[in-house]
Parts: structure tokens; sequence; C-alpha cells
């Protein structure tokens, strides 16, 4: 498998062994959250994983308090079509990696989700045939630039997508966002009537939800910077704190980091054979030099009040004048259908659609009606 970083960008020396031990460890889909299955015969690393997993566990825990308190079947991935294009669009100085698929319009832009990459639709683009498709790495992501002592949020996110929909002279387009690139498609669709022909969101969030929460990694990231003397609901202040400490062993212990991204991304897929596929994608910009896991970091610690925030714009959800397609993967153990049900009740002209089979990755479980339904938005 070849890789799409940029020049500069060196990945470390990786055992050989990474997917094989990590998906034996994931045998039984009920024993996630359990470390006794990790990484046999090697003692070291089976501590150091256990450690991780008890603030896993506290994570797990927090958030979603934190999240309630505060305010298919797999087919193999297409190749893409050889016409493909990229372009550096400029954005706060740097500049972010757009891959442009020619067609008709109105183009279809696709926002990846963290931590991923564009290429979570690398399955879904070859469906979109005759139709212009849009693909691009936010700021921090892929092979987009990822400048150090960069404040990367969710309003940040928001001028990325707005840049690649003005540096391509878009005009109209059908939106699709997943996981955290939902509050960007929203707020951009928001503070640009008249400039979206459709919407899409799958699996993701906006504001808080009772009973879902972040997936786990997320919420190391954003509880471990949670302030100490900060209310943590019925936990006591400053439980949260050791996360910092574990953030700050990811970046010097690449091995770790790897065992610990390998199993979040494996609880994102319905298919292993998939998720073996796909994982090295996402994983290999935080093994590399410059690393995602920086940005990752910065952007998790503006997570809660991001959703804050965007709970006040909820009301405002109610003016979206086109058609807003909501899909769903129901095996979704943390953004679930409760999410779905609250942004279908809270956006009017909105249809809610759900993929049975499918988890967090909808549209790497089952790309074929993932695609079916975009290519429905753009010609309704």
């Amino acid at each position: 498998m070849t890789s799409d970083l940029d020049d500069g960008q060196k990945i470390p020396a990786r055992r050989k062994d990474t997917n094989t031990m990590t998906f034996t460890a994931a045998r039984n889909e009920r024993s996630h959250l359990s470390g006794s299955h990790w990484y046999p015969g090697r003692g070291r690393c089976r501590l150091r994983a256990a450690a991780a997993m008890i603030l896993i566990t506290v994570t797990a825990m927090v958030a979603a308090t934190i999240a309630i308190a505060a305010p298919a079947s797999s087919a193999p991935a297409p190749t893409a079509p050889a016409s493909t294009k990229l372009v550096w669009i400029p954005s706060a100085g740097y500049r972010i990696a757009a891959y442009v698929h020619p067609g008709r319009g109105p183009a279809i832009v696709l926002s990846h989700g963290f931590p991923d990459n564009h290429h979570l639709y690398d399955s879904v683009v070859p469906l979109l045939g005759g139709r212009e498709v849009v693909t691009f790495d936010f700021l921090g992501w892929g092979r987009s630039s990822k400048p150090a002592h960069y404040s990367y949020t969710f309003a940040g996110q928001e001028e990325d997508l707005n840049a690649v929909i003005q540096g391509l002279h878009l005009g109209r387009v059908v939106l699709v966002a997943h996981d955290a690139s939902v509050p960007a498609v929203l707020n951009w669709s928001l503070d640009h009537p008249g400039h979206v022909a459709s919407i899409i969101l799958s699996n993701g969030f906006y504001a808080p939800v009772a009973g879902s929460g972040p997936p786990t990694l997320a919420g190391i990231f954003a509880l471990g910077q949670w302030p100490i003397t900060a209310s943590l609901g019925p936990l006591p202040p400053g439980t949260a704190y050791g996360l910092n400490t574990l953030m700050n062993g990811l970046s010097n212990d690449p091995r770790l980091l790897d065992d610990l991204l390998t199993w979040q991304e494996s609880t994102f897929f319905a298919n292993r054979s998939t998720a073996r596929k796909f994982i090295p994608l996402f994983t290999q910009q935080f093994l590399a030099k410059p690393s995602t896991l920086e940005p990752l970091r910065s952007f998790a610690g503006n997570l809660f009040s991001a959703v804050t925030n965007d709970a006040a714009r909820v009301p405002s959800l109610k003016s979206l004048a086109v058609p807003v397609h909501i899909v769903w993967g129901a095996r979704d153990p943390n953004l679930n259908l409760s999410v779905a049900d609250a942004l279908h009740q809270e956006i009017p002209n909105s249809t809610l659609t759900i993929f049975p089979n499918a988890h967090h990755n909808l549209m790497l479980d089952d790309p074929t009606q993932f695609a079916a339904i975009v290519r429905s938005a753009v010609s309704g």
C-alpha cells in the first residue's frame, strides 16, 4: 500500500505484526474495551496497553457524563478515476489538499471526520461517476499542512471548508459531512444561505445529546485538557488529570499511539477486511513527521466549548430550506441513533435513513447504498 504523504513526511518503522496482533485482539466484538486479549506474548506492551485501557474506561464514563450534562455488506474499494486532480487550496497562510473529480454539477463536497482523512470516501467516489466530486483533507490531516503551534478548532474547519468551496469556484454545492465535520457543514450552510443545494449528514454530532458521547480517544484528548478544577458531574474535579499524562506519552511512544489508534478505528467498521485495508490509511498520518497528533489534540481541546456554542444555534437549524438527508450506521456505540433522532427532530426538512448493519464508518461498510443516497440527493 503506497503512502500519499507529502515529501518530507516520514513514517517511523512499524512492527510487522501490528495488524495481526490488533485484529486477533479484536476477534470478539464485545470485548473492544477489554485489554485482556491484547498483544499475546509481549509483556511490556500488554502492561502498557492495560494501563491505557484503565484510563480509557474512566474516559468513557466521564465523556458520557459530559455529553449529557454539558450544554451492511462490505465491497472492495473501487479504484479512483484516473482523471482525479490534486489541487492545493490556500487557507490561513497554509495549504489544503483537495482532490477534484470532474463531472456534472452541482459539485459534491465530501468532508471527513477525525481521526480520518479524505480516504474515508475512497469506496464512494468511483460510484458517483459523471458527477463533479471534491474530497479534501482539513488542515492538520492527510496531505494538508500541519503547522505547529496552530489553533485547530471547529470554527477553523468551517473556514477550511469555505476555502475549498471558494478556491475551486464551486457555486452551489451538495455538502456531505461525517463525524466531526457535521458542525462545519451545518454552520457553513447557515452562514451561506442560497449556496447549498442539499446536505447529507452521517454519524456525527452538533449539540449534546443525552445517551451519547464521543468515541473513547476523542474523549481522552478532550478530557485530558479539561481544567483540573472544573466540574465533572458526579466525579471529583481532577479525575481526568491522568489523561494529560497519557497524551504526552503518546507523543513519545509511536507503538502505543499506533496500538490505540488501530484499536479505536477497529470499532468503527462492521467488516474486518475493510478495516484492515483502511485503518493504515488513517493511522499513518499520526506516525508521520509532521504528525496529525498535535492537530488532533488541539482540535479535541475545542470539542466541549464548540458543542456548547453550537447548542445555541440549534433553533436556527429550522431555517435550513434545502433537503437534509440524515443517514446513520445503527451499530455505532457512541454517536448512536439518539443523535440521529435529535437531528431529525431539529431539522424539519430532513429525512432519516438507517443502515441497520453498519457501524460508525457506514460509507465504508456499505458504499453502494451510501453512494445511492448521495446520487439521489444530487438529482432530487
